[in-house]
């Protein structure tokens, strides 16, 4: 598995790839986005 963390402004973006050649014909492939909130 391996993990991807990436900034883009107010974005935050998490892409996870696991790679198991035993049980998954491709890469999967999962991203996930948050939106900084500055009244947070």
């Amino acid at each position: 598995m391996t993990e991807h963390i990436f900034r883009h402004g107010d974005y935050l973006v998490i892409a996870t790839i696991i790679d198991d050649p035993i049980y998954l014909e491709e890469p999967f492939i999962r991203t996930t986005e948050w939106v900084r909130n500055p009244q947070g």
